[in-house]
């Protein structure tokens, strides 16, 4: 049975129920899930939506405790210190658990993973490797300043929102400390937090991971008239929606891609939309723009979007 690993805070909630639930509905098997929360009881009143799911074999929620350590590079970043949650597994992932396959909450299942996914931990529990993850980047053009950066010597560089652990290595490794001693080395240079940790530290000594386990969608203003091709849905398992644009803000929204995430908050809570915005000014200055250039026509329930985009904008803060 595979144990899924998911590290988020109450600013996720939504997005990762809609992360699980796609797990839950494309799984051919039961699945196992551990989840790291900085707040377990703001997720327990949604969570009802899924912890009655067939395919739910065992759902165990954590609280995280920060012992006291302040985490670099998180002032105006659009993550919080969840993204560092995952370093402290240790701490918290019951030691009889022999693999865990983490996923970002900005993950969408599109097929079932289950024959991938359990190939893949078999291919990294013969290896003699800790993780198995996708290569995102080489050591050439304009990447060269970031290996540089990081000090990599493998010329390889990783995308760690899907990452296969082999969880008893990791344990008898030890592997928390070195981590956390690795990221405060590196805090100054630190821009893509847990991930150029991970990189600084594990630099190459990773199993690859198919791509269809970790298939990023980008969602530009370029591309948002694009519809995914069948060849990407054919290869797609898991979907990544990676960068800064997410399809629950107004111009990750409005980018036809951003399709995959809503049908899953629809089925969830019958609702069109789910948008969020940290800077609503922004936000509607895109949605008067995305107006204006006839894209809002291209998605689907356009009415709907606005509504819910306006909602989203103009609610009052809470006190």
């Amino acid at each position: 049975m595979i144990n899924y690993l998911y590290c988020f805070d109450t600013n996720y909630n939504i997005q990762a129920l809609c992360s699980i639930y796609s797990l839950l509905q494309k799984s051919s098997e039961k699945i196992n899930l551990e989840i790291i929360h900085n707040e377990p009881e703001s997720f327990k009143k949604i969570y009802k939506k899924i912890i009655n799911h067939i395919n739910l074999n065992n759902l165990n929620l954590y609280e995280f405790k920060n012992p006291g350590i302040e985490f670099p590079n998180l002032n105006g970043a659009h993550v919080s210190e969840a993204t560092y949650y995952r370093m402290f597994i240790s701490k918290y992932i019951p030691k009889d658990i022999d693999s865990l396959v983490y996923l970002d909450a900005d993950i969408i299942c599109y097929k079932d993973p289950s024959i991938e996914i359990n190939k893949a931990i078999k291919n990294l529990l013969n290896s003699n490797k800790v993780i198995s993850v996708k290569t995102e980047h080489k050591n050439e053009g304009n990447n060269q300043e970031m290996f540089k950066r990081l000090s990599l010597e493998s010329g390889s560089y990783f995308n760690a929102g899907v990452m296969l652990i082999n969880f008893k290595k990791w344990n008898d490794l030890n592997l928390t400390q070195p981590i956390l001693e690795k990221m405060k080395e590196l805090e100054e240079n630190i821009i893509f937090w847990d991930q150029d940790v991970l990189n600084s530290y594990f630099d190459g000594r990773y199993v690859e991971l198919n791509n269809n386990l970790n298939y990023n969608l980008f969602l530009t203003e370029k591309n948002s008239k694009v519809k995914t091709s069948k060849k990407s849905e054919n290869e797609m398992i898991l979907i990544h929606y990676s960068g800064s644009y997410k399809p629950w803000t107004v111009r990750g929204a409005y980018n036809l891609s951003s399709n995959f995430y809503h049908q899953i908050y629809r089925e969830l809570f019958q609702q069109n939309y789910h948008i969020t915005s940290n800077w609503r000014a922004g936000s509607f200055i895109q949605l008067i723009r995305g107006i204006l250039n006839l894209n809002i026509f291209y998605i689907n329930r356009p009415v709907g979007f606005l509504i819910d985009s306006l909602k989203t904008i103009t609610k009052k803060n809470e006190k």
